[in-house]
């Protein structure tokens, strides 16, 4: 048994390398998220995660993942995914977790506002769009120190 604390830390569990016992589920509530077209299962597991904060995992890469170009994440969704990943990550930091594990997640919900904001960087309209549906989701300070650090680094 492990913390899980780096799992919050990514992007990289994926549907098809977890199992889960019912018990987990039904003691959790987790469920995947139906509001959103990417980024789902990290509804799931997170939660799940963030109340059994000590569970069982491989760090081995022991699953292959083939990615078609028509598969949903390899689309040219940059976007959408990145909203995604802003969306799930702050809605799952609004409940009780361990400091540790808050802490990794908001980086990781960092992480997915620079994404998006890069994504927008080379047209101005959009930039501005993202930046404001950042402040209304995230908070002023958490959205300028995003656009700031996108911005000096392109």
């Amino acid at each position: 048994m492990e913390s899980v604390e780096h799992l919050f830390s990514g992007f990289f569990i994926k549907t098809s390398t977890v199992a889960v016992a019912r018990s987990l589920v039904d003691e959790t509530g987790a469920r995947f998220a139906e509001d959103v077209r990417t980024c789902e299962d990290y509804n799931f597991f997170w939660r799940a995660l963030s109340q059994r904060p000590r569970v069982k995992y491989l760090r081995s890469a022991d699953t292959r993942i083939r990615a078609t170009p028509g598969s949903l994440t390899r689309r040219k969704n940059g976007r959408e995914i990145s909203r995604d990943n802003v969306t799930i990550t702050s809605r799952i930091m609004r409940g009780p977790l361990d400091p540790a594990l808050q802490s990794s997640l908001g980086e990781t919900r960092y992480r997915a506002a620079q994404e998006l904001l890069a994504r927008s960087r080379v047209s101005g309209p959009r930039f501005l769009a993202e930046t404001s549906w950042l402040f209304k989701n995230l908070g002023g300070a958490r959205t300028c120190r995003a656009a700031l650090s996108v911005l000096v680094s392109g």
